[in-house]
Formats: structure tokens, sequence, C-alpha cells
């Protein structure tokens, strides 16, 4: 995931194999995690907002999108300081960004269609 990635960004050429090791971890995280939250799907008012069109995922998506790729620039920052260098920056909110990633593999993972009576 791009915020693990970022996290490890600063271990150089020797934490290039744990990037991928954390990435795989949480994205195992998130993915059981929008399984167990798609029990809210199992309302018989909410499945059928959900599934009545393919637009409620592809919006939640793009939302997602948005803020990962475009949060700092929209201001949802955080100020981050490094500790080795004591330099500091803005960076992405932390609860944006993996709130972001859950909504987009959550919709991804529960695709709304036309199946409301099912």
């Amino acid at each position: 995931m791009i915020l693990a990635i970022r996290v490890m960004a600063d271990a150089g050429t020797v934490g290039v194999p744990f990037q991928f090791i954390l990435c795989v971890g949480i994205s195992g995280i998130f993915v059981g995690a929008a399984r167990i939250a798609g029990r809210v799907l199992q309302n018989e008012r909410l499945r059928q907002i959900w599934y009545s069109s393919t637009w409620v995922s592809i919006s939640i998506i793009g939302i997602s999108f948005v803020i990962v790729f475009f949060g700092r620039a929209i201001g949802i920052t955080t100020t981050v300081t490094s500790p080795e260098f004591g330099a500091s920056y803005q960076d992405l909110h932390p609860f944006a960004g993996f709130g972001s990633m859950f909504a987009a593999v959550f919709a991804t993972l529960h695709w709304s269609s036309n199946k409301a009576a099912t």
C-alpha cells in the first residue's frame, strides 16, 4: 500500500524486502476488516441503496483516489518531524490516508451492481 511504502522509505535499500511484507500484511488486514464490515450490508435498506447502481462503488473509489493522491494539496495534512534530522514537513493525515484506502477496499470487495434483491 502506498502509505506503508512511504513509512519504510527511510530504511533505504535494506528496507525494500520489508516494504512488500508490510504491504501484504496491511492489505490483508484491510481486506479482512472490509469483509467483516460488509455485514452492515445485510440490513435490507442499506443493501438496496448500496446495490442500486455501480456508481456507488465507483464514486467511493474515486473519492478515495482523490484523497490519497491530492489530499496534501487540498489541506488534509499533519506535521511530521523526522527524528534523525529534526526537519518538519507536511504529509497526508494518517486517518485520511488509511480511511480512504479502507473505503476503496470495501467498495471493491463489495462491488455494487444491480443485485439489490439478493
